[in-house]
C-alpha cells in the first residue's frame, strides 16, 4: 500500500470572504504581517471555487452577501467532508441579536467580530488558531512517522519469521549455516529494538506530554513531559495516574477514537494544578497490531489565562464608556475584579496630591481601612496628621 506523506504547507492559508472591497483591504491590512497567506474573494460562489483548489486553516465570512449570504455558506462549507472542520469567523455589522448570533452558531460559527473591527482582537484570535494549526500539523506528522515505522517494523518482523521458517523446514545441512541464521536474526531484533527506541526518543522531544493507551486504559508508552506532569504510570492505568481517580471518566473522549478510529480534539483542565491542556487523540497501532491510541497534551493555560484578562479589560472598558456617576462606575469595576480574579479583598485608591486614601473597598477588615485613611491624612501644612 502506499502512503502519501503528511508534510505541512509552507505558508497557512486563511480565506476573507466579503462583498465590500473596503473590507477586504482592511482585514489584508489587519492580518499581513502573520506568517500567512491571506486569500480574498468577494461572493460565496468564489470562496467555493477557491476552496476547490486551497486548503485554508480558518475563513472570516461576512454575513450579509448578495445570491449566497453567510449563513448559506458556512452551512454548504460544513457540508463538504474536506472543509467541515474549518474554524469560521463570522463579520457583521449587525448589533449583537442573540437569535442573530444563535442563528450563525448554528450555521459552524466558532465566534464572532462585529464591525467597526478592534485590529489586535482580530490578530490574537488568528494566532491563536495559526498555533493550533501548526500543533496540530506536527502531531499529524509525528503520528504518520510514527505508523509508517511501525508498519515498516511489523512487515521486517514478519519477513525475518518466515525467512527463519523457510531454512527451518529446508533442515539446513550444517550447524554453522544454522547459527549464521541465528546470529543474523538477532542482529535484526536488535536493529528492531534500536529503532523503537529512536522512535520514543522522537515522543520525548515533542512539546507537550505524549503517551500511548490501550483500551483498557493502561499506559504503554510515556514520554518524558507525560513523567515530570504526572509522574511513572508503572503500570496504573490511565485516569489513575493523571486524575488520581479509582474510575475511568465517564464518557472518556480518549476511549471514543477505539470505536471510531478517527481524531480527537478536547480540551481538559488538572484541577489540582489550575492548567489547562489541549488533547489532541490519534488511532495507533502497536508492533503486534493491536489497537492504539496515540494521545498529546499541550499546555494552553496562559493563553485561556490571557482571553480571561482580556475579557475583564473589555468589560472594565464598557463599564468607563457608560453614561454613570464616578462612584457608581467605580464600585461596579471593584466588584468586577473582586468577582474576577478570586481575590478576598480589593480597594481602589484616587489620588489626590499626597493624599489618597481608599476611594471604594470590598473584603478589608474596617479596622484596617480606618488604620489605612490615618496614615494617609495630612493637614493643610502637608504634615502627616
Amino acid at each position: 500500500m502506499n502512503h502519501k506523506k503528511v508534510v505541512p504547507e509552507k505558508e497557512p492559508k486563511i480565506l476573507v470572504v466579503d462583498d465590500q472591497p473596503e473590507n477586504l483591504f482592511t482585514m489584508v491590512t489587519i492580518l499581513k504581517n502573520l506568517d500567512a497567506h491571506i486569500f480574498t474573494a468577494r461572493s460565496g460562489n468564489e470562496a467555493l471555487s477557491l476552496m476547490l483548489h486551497h486548503d485554508f486553516f480558518m475563513i472570516f465570512l461576512d454575513v450579509k452577501m448578495p445570491e449566497l449570504d453567510g449563513f448559506e455558506l458556512a452551512k454548504l462549507i460544513r457540508g463538504n467532508d474536506k472543509t467541515k472542520n474549518i474554524p469560521i469567523i463570522f463579520l457583521s455589522a449587525y448589533v449583537k441579536d442573540e437569535q442573530f448570533v444563535f442563528k450563525g452558531y448554528e450555521a459552524g460559527a466558532v465566534d464572532y467580530l462585529f464591525k467597526p473591527f478592534n485590529p489586535e482582537i482580530v490578530k490574537q484570535k488568528t494566532k491563536v488558531f495559526l498555533e493550533l494549526y501548526n500543533h496540530k500539523n506536527l502531531l499529524e506528522q509525528t503520528a504518520y512517522e510514527l505508523t509508517r515505522a511501525n508498519k515498516s517494523l511489523q512487515k521486517t518482523q514478519t519477513e525475518l519469521e518466515s525467512h527463519v521458517k523457510e531454512r527451518t523446514e529446508k533442515l539446513m545441512d550444517s550447524n554453522e549455516r544454522l547459527n549464521q541464521e541465528i546470529i543474523k536474526y538477532q542482529d535484526s531484533e536488535k536493529t528492531l529494538r534500536a529503532e523503537r527506541q529512536r522512535l520514543f526518543s522522537l515522543l520525548d522531544g515533542l512539546p507537550g506530554f505524549v503517551y500511548l493507551q490501550a483500551s483498557d486504559y493502561s499506559i504503554r508508552f510515556a514520554n518524558r513531559s507525560f513523567h515530570e506532569q504526572f509522574g511513572d504510570p508503572n503500570g496504573k492505568p490511565c485516569y489513575e495516574i493523571i486524575r488520581k481517580s479509582k474510575e475511568p471518566c465517564q464518557p472518556c473522549p480518549t476511549l471514543t477514537v477505539f470505536n471510531s478510529q478517527k481524531p480527537c480534539e478536547w480540551e481538559w483542565t488538572q484541577y489540582s494544578t489550575g492548567q489547562v491542556f489541549q488533547i489532541y487523540d490519534y488511532p495507533f497501532s502497536d508492533i503486534d497490531g493491536s489497537p492504539l491510541v496515540l494521545e498529546m497534551g499541550i499546555d494552553i493555560t496562559k493563553r485561556k489565562q490571557a482571553e480571561k484578562q482580556q475579557k475583564l479589560a473589555t468589560q472594565i472598558l464598557e463599564l468607563i464608556n457608560k453614561p454613570n456617576e464616578n462612584t457608581a462606575v467605580i464600585q461596579s469595576i471593584l466588584s468586577l475584579i473582586h468577582g474576577s480574579t478570586g481575590l478576598e479583598a480589593v480597594g481602589i485608591r484616587l489620588q489626590k496630591g499626597d493624599d489618597y486614601p481608599y476611594y471604594e473597598t470590598t473584603g478589608f477588615p474596617s479596622q484596617f481601612i480606618e488604620a489605612e485613611r490615618y496614615l494617609c491624612a495630612r493637614d493643610e501644612n502637608g504634615e502627616v496628621s
